[in-house]
């Protein structure tokens, strides 16, 4: 399950359709080619999201917002020892770039979500998520927000100075 049931996060947003980024890190490609900067964020239902923010190899990737319920949907719907593999999540990504899939399950392994499977190359196990949740909530309960922090930077940055005629 993707949100606590018992557990009610207080989390406001300026836009409620918008998830808040409660989370901002970066960690190796599965290839180990590239870093990537993912963002985790959560809505106001307790829903928890991922998203790919950047790449510093070449290839290209969707940076949508994928719900963690989503993710654990497709999890759930795997035969029980069956490896998972960037194939599994294609369906979270119709139509957008095939590295997307990959790099979130590089995102889930940083997070401590998935495993490599010892003996099978690409393929992983599940993990529990109930660490990792309680990990996301406690930063909603600490109303830490990135997207209010990288806005306000951007407006101090500012200079008020006029300039002089």
């Amino acid at each position: 399950m993707a949100n606590s049931p018992s557990t009610s996060h207080s989390i406001t947003s300026p836009n409620s359709s918008e998830p808040i980024t409660v989370k901002s890190s970066t960690c190796k490609s599965l290839s180990g080619k590239s870093d990537l900067t993912y963002h985790i964020a959560c809505d106001s239902d307790n829903e928890i999201y991922f998203r790919i923010a950047d790449n510093s190899g070449n290839g290209f990737f969707s940076c949508e917002w994928v719900k963690l319920s989503d993710i654990e949907a497709v999890f759930d719907s795997m035969k029980k020892g069956e490896g998972i593999t960037s194939f599994h999540l294609d369906s979270l990504f119709i139509g957008k770039s095939v590295n997307t899939p990959a790099f979130l399950l590089a995102v889930l392994k940083a997070e401590g979500l998935i495993k490599p499977q010892p003996l099978r190359q690409r393929a992983h196990d599940r993990l529990p998520s109930k660490d990792f949740q309680e990990r996301i909530f406690a930063l909603v309960d600490a109303d830490v927000n990135i997207d209010a922090v990288k806005k306000s930077s951007k407006n101090s940055s500012k200079s008020t100075r006029q300039p002089k005629s």
